[in-house]
């Protein structure tokens, strides 16, 4: 296993440098002073020690601050497994995020507006649909007022050369009173015109007296409803 200074200790370590470096310069400095050739016989070689010593203190003062060796790119790696390991264990000691819940983007006010535009389609509808019913009872209504004065006309065409039958007469009394009860499904709201004898001039009244009276009568009767009827038929279609 290779051993690295921390990075952080790199100011101590340049400090002990420096004083391992004064000492040296010191020591060599002072043993040259005392070994001086021409007053003493003192040997050299310790001024070579000291010096040793001065210039390793030197190199472990600059060192750190040039990031030599071994302050150089191991030193950096070190503190990189340092980080590594580091994050790895506060990794290990953390619990597990709980799984994020996934969260409904249909808001309550949309789904309001969802459910209102879901009644309007729905109404929408049923109007559509009533107005279909209405307008085929509308035809049917229209077809079988269209049925009646038909057959009303045919009897008050047929009045001149059937006079006195009494047969004709109770036809249309009969064609009458069935018109009558039949307008109250087809037509009830205008079920009470069809007999209002009020507005009608005097050429909708009995013109004559006499031995056909009655027939008469019942002629001019025949002509006031099927003049009603043919109101009725044109309020319906407006």
């Amino acid at each position: 296993m290779q051993w690295h200074p921390r990075s952080e200790d790199k100011a101590a370590w340049s400090a002990a440098g420096g004083v391992v470096m004064a000492v040296g310069a010191g020591g060599a400095i002072a043993w040259l002073a005392i070994a001086e050739p021409t007053t003493s016989h003192e040997p050299l070689w310790p001024v070579y020690a000291f010096a040793v010593v001065a210039l390793i203190g030197l190199y472990g003062m600059l060192a750190p601050l040039l990031h030599w060796w071994p302050w150089g790119i191991p030193a950096a790696q070190e503190v990189g497994k340092r980080a590594t390991l580091s994050r790895g264990h506060t990794a290990l000691r953390m619990p597990p995020a709980p799984p994020r819940e996934v969260k409904s983007t249909a808001t309550p006010r949309k789904a309001a507006i969802e459910k209102y535009k879901e009644t309007l389609r729905r109404e929408a509808e049923q109007r559509a649909r009533i107005k279909q019913e209405l307008k085929a009872e509308a035809m049917l209504s229209a077809q079988w007022i269209n049925d009646r004065r038909e057959v009303g006309n045919t009897m008050l065409a047929g009045w001149a050369q059937m006079r006195n039958m009494p047969n004709l007469c109770a036809d249309a009394v009969r064609w009458e009173r069935e018109t009558y009860d039949e307008l109250a499904e087809h037509a009830p709201t205008h079920q009470a015109h069809f007999r209002d004898e009020n507005g009608l001039g005097p050429e909708w009244q009995r013109q004559r007296s006499g031995p056909h009276e009655y027939e008469d009568t019942q002629r001019v009767m025949l002509r006031r409803r099927l003049h009603r009827l043919a109101e009725i038929a044109d309020r319906m279609q407006r």
